[in-house]
């Protein structure tokens, strides 16, 4: 039966599961690697795990790296995924073999080591992969996959992994599951995941019996109506190519290469994950060379037409920065010169446009200008209470006016009452004077 996970949810909705069967991928990685049964165990528990976690990413593209360093004598131990859950993966030291525990099984947990750290690298494409570190929990992998979880990612985890290795020291049965609750799960969905998963026993055990992944699920999670939601297949997938290869020796440098060149002559290059060999003999890797000095030569051109660029980029910034400073001074010495009309002459902008007259010559109106400030200069200094005091005098002069009108009405009903009063008197005069007249004839 071909390896393949299935991930399913109960159906209230509560926990979801995946469970996988890797016994195909865990052998493979045995053969490619000449794993001794510990690191057998070790690389397949990692390997199922990484699968998993992997296949839940569901993102064009993305990949999922799982390492783990305990300080054990395994070494590094490392499994990529893609987001389909095909997987890869090395121990450092793949013959490292160790006698078994007590119990008679694996000493996993010996091998990996205690005293270290499980990595998770999500690389979902995004500008930055997404990295989280926290502690092991004792090197098993199960148990610190699922610490990482809950400690890295606040999600509650059980986690168990297996595998069975048969006695000519090849894979039997391999897979394992993880189960998470969902927001909202109480204290009796979790008395029923570890109630299910006591009743279970050991995966590696249940996987031998019956490897289908579904049927491990449903053991586990017996007191849970479940969903199935996928099944997706899944092997051992190395993306290694001789063109990545290649890639991989343009970025030693041209140096190196001329170095590899003169010590070597060839070079044989070895995946890490899959044992496959690229030879390179003396004219590839000279053409790799040239390749590489080609491309130093096209980095450098690039740079130095990019550090112009970056010039010209600051030199127009800079005289942007200086056309807007100028431009800002222009519009002040405006609002200057506006306010200046509107105070001296009360002129707005669009009344002084109007008035405006075309000069012929542009010397002829400064050497006018220069002419009529010398006049102005001529007149004195203003009188900045012109304006009140010829209100003032104005009002005087009239007040004056109107006094004067009167006085000589006044004057002429004077002269008037004086001509009657000459008149009277003339005739009272001439009668008083006939009177004595006549007298004097008696």
């Amino acid at each position: 039966m071909s390896d393949y996970i299935v991930r399913a949810i109960s159906t209230d909705g509560l926990v979801q599961a995946a469970a996988i069967c890797s016994r195909e991928l865990t052998e493979r990685a045995r053969q490619i690697h000449h794993a001794s049964p510990v690191a057998t165990a070790a690389l397949g528990r990692a390997l199922a795990g990484a699968s998993m976690m992997g296949n839940a990413l569901k993102g064009q593209g993305a990949s999922l790296t799982l390492q783990i360093k305990g300080g054990g004598p395994l070494g590094t131990v490392l499994a990529v995924s893609d987001a389909e859950g095909n997987v890869r993966g090395y121990v450092a030291n793949p013959q490292v073999d160790l006698p078994l525990r007590d119990d008679g099984k694996l000493d996993v947990g010996g091998a990996v080591g205690g005293e270290g750290t499980i990595t998770v690298i999500k690389d979902l494409h995004m500008k930055e992969p997404y990295v989280g570190t926290v502690d092991l929990m004792g090197g098993e992998i199960a148990e610190d996959i699922a610490g990482y979880f809950v400690e890295s990612e606040q999600i509650p985890t059980a986690c168990a992994l297996g595998v069975l290795v048969d006695r000519d020291h090849s894979v039997k049965a391999a897979g394992g599951y993880l189960i998470q609750l969902m927001p909202g799960a109480g204290e009796d969905t979790i008395a029923k995941v570890e109630g299910g998963i006591m009743a279970a026993g050991p995966v590696s055990a249940i996987l031998d019996r019956d490897p289908d992944p579904e049927h491990l699920l449903r053991t586990v999670m017996s007191d849970f109506e479940l969903k199935i939601l996928e099944t997706c297949p899944v092997s051992y997938k190395c993306y290694c190519s001789r063109q990545r290869v290649e890639r991989a020796l343009l970025s030693l440098g041209a140096d190196e290469l001329e170095g590899i060149l003169r010590e070597q002559g060839s070079c044989h290059m070895t995946c890490q994950f899959c044992d496959a060999v690229y030879d390179f003999d003396r004219q590839q890797l000279e053409q790799l060379a040239q390749d590489k000095l080609a491309l130093e030569a096209r980095r450098e051109q690039f740079s130095r037409e990019g550090r112009q660029l970056n010039e010209a980029l600051l030199d127009a910034t800079q005289a942007e920065s200086c056309l807007q400073r100028k431009l800002e001074s222009s519009a002040m010495e405006e609002k200057q010169l506006l306010d200046k009309l509107w105070e001296n002459y009360e002129l707005s902008h669009s009344a002084a446009l109007e008035q405006r007259v075309e000069l012929e010559s542009v010397s002829k109106a400064t050497r006018r200008i220069a002419e009529l400030n010398r006049e102005i200069k001529a007149l004195g200094p203003p009188n900045i209470g012109a304006i009140e005091e010829f209100e003032r005098v104005n009002g005087r002069y009239t007040y004056l006016s109107e006094q004067r009108g009167d006085v000589e009405k006044a004057k002429e009903e004077l002269n008037g009452v004086i001509e009657q009063l000459t008149r009277q008197m003339t005739e009272i005069f001439g009668q008083q004077f006939k009177l004595l007249n006549e007298s004097f004839q008696e």
